[in-house]
């Protein structure tokens, strides 16, 4: 049945199109599954597409001011207007990873976003590279 499917494109950062409110009606579908009460779209639409600004809660002013790039910079980026130039990706980059935020590269399962371990919960480059003795 399935055998010419070359490839399945799951589009949820909002690229080819506008996904929050097909990601809405999924979650809030789960919500109403599970007893609980419904949600307005508007309460999941900062959670989809706004990648990494979307994880931390941040606005587009509060990136623009880590990154000290303007409001209309973030804007003009995110709704695909203007191309970043390599000086603001890597203010966009370190302003991000600042925060908290890990970039993954690809490992098999694709690029992507994280949560950056607590200092804490990471192991020392000692216990990454054990001196072995004989």
């Amino acid at each position: 049945m399935f055998r010419d499917i070359q490839a399945v494109l799951f589009d949820l950062d909002g690229t080819l199109i506008d996904s929050a409110p097909d990601l809405g009606a999924a979650a809030d579908k789960m919500r109403t599954d599970r007893g609980l009460p419904t949600l307005p779209a508007s309460r999941y639409r900062p959670m989809a597409g706004a990648g990494a600004r979307g994880m931390l809660g941040w606005s587009q002013d509060e990136l623009a001011e880590a990154a000290s790039l303007s409001r209309a910079t973030i804007a003009d980026f995110e709704r695909g207007e203007r191309t970043p130039i390599m000086n603001n990706l890597v203010a966009l980059r370190a302003a991000l990873e600042e925060a908290g935020i890990e970039f993954i590269p690809e490992n098999g399962g694709g690029v992507g976003l994280r949560f950056r371990q607590p200092s804490s919960a990471r192991p020392s480059k000692a216990q990454q590279n054990p001196v072995r003795r004989s």
